[in-house]
């Protein structure tokens, strides 16, 4: 991903997490920009579809997602 992918990135794991954490999530800018580094060599749209496959699973879409999921 690139800088300027941030912002969506941002929102795109904000919308995942509170979804799946029942709104027990808190967005946290540390821990945006610590995902967003482990994600920064795919582009933001396989970030995309692998955070909509995260949420159709139906073990491991149970739970908000880790970089490594």
């Amino acid at each position: 991903m690139r800088e300027q992918d941030f912002k969506e990135f941002g929102a795109l794991l904000d919308s995942v997490c509170s979804l799946l954490s029942r709104g027990a999530y808190m967005p946290n800018a540390s821990n945006t920009a610590l995902f967003f580094r482990a994600l920064a060599a795919y582009d933001i749209g396989t970030v995309r579809g692998a955070f909509d496959a995260h949420v159709k699973d139906p073990v491991r879409g149970k739970f908000p997602p880790s970089p490594g999921d």
